[in-house]
């Protein structure tokens, strides 16, 4: 009755292996059925992909073209940032927004690289877009030429142990490099900065709360060196001190 022809004792196995042929029909049928069905899930899920993919390349190109503004973030930064989701691209959108140019910070001759980090940390804690850095040592700057100098702050601050204490802060503050007082002011000057340095040992110095510094435009903040403070050229060069 259409089984293979063989011993009895093998014939109840070979039913097994060949159904009837009305039963291969209907699995014929279940399988184009559930074809079918595969196939209108990945259209949909074909649909859903590739609306989420034109709303994160809106919202990430967003994030790219202020990224690239506020100089912050290098082309292939930036052409990571268009893999993001759309969601993730709105909070770092938020982030963006959040951002001050108003207030810089300026480190005078700090040394230590970690407490250059969690500055970092607190620069974008509170929002602050950029931080500048004086030093001339060596350790900071890479020779390009017999009178050139590459800075190398940024690459320092990438040390897994920095990292560790910035939280990842420095990649998105933007540090400039400055080998003297006098090169740091004339730049801040030039972007429209009053400059305030920090002094603990004046005594005509009042705290930042009682000059009302924020109210006649952008601010630098200068901090000194973790041992001798700010140096003598800039406590020249500063409009004020505060305490």
């Amino acid at each position: 009755a259409g089984f293979a022809a063989g011993p009895p004792e093998w014939r109840g196995r070979d039913s097994l292996r060949r159904p009837r042929k009305g039963c291969a029909r209907g699995v014929a049928r279940a399988g184009r059925a559930r074809g079918r069905s595969a196939a209108v899930r990945m259209g949909r899920c074909e649909e859903r992909v590739s609306k989420a993919g034109a709303d994160a390349d809106a919202g990430a190109g967003e994030v790219a073209r202020r990224l690239a503004e506020d100089g912050t973030a290098d082309a292939a930064l930036q052409g990571m940032v268009r893999t993001l989701s759309a969601a993730r691209a709105e909070r770092i959108e938020r982030a963006l927004a959040a951002r001050t140019k108003a207030v810089t910070a300026v480190l005078d001759n700090v040394d230590s690289v970690f407490n250059i980090a969690a500055i970092c940390r607190s620069c974008d804690a509170f929002g602050v877009h950029s931080l500048h850095h004086i030093s001339a040592r060596e350790d900071f700057w890479s020779p390009r030429a017999e009178t050139v100098r590459e800075p190398r702050l940024t690459e320092l601050l990438l040390d897994p142990a920095a990292l560790k204490v910035s939280k990842g802060a420095s990649k998105w503050v933007h540090i400039e490099q400055h080998e003297s007082a006098a090169a740091c002011v004339a730049t801040l000057q030039k972007d429209g900065y009053r400059v305030l340095v920090s002094a603990v040992a004046q005594s005509d110095v009042r705290p930042l709360t009682e000059l009302d510094a924020f109210a006649s435009g952008r601010v630098a903040l200068v901090f000194g060196n973790e041992h001798d403070g700010v140096s003598s050229e800039m406590a020249a060069l500063a409009d004020c001190t505060f305490t």
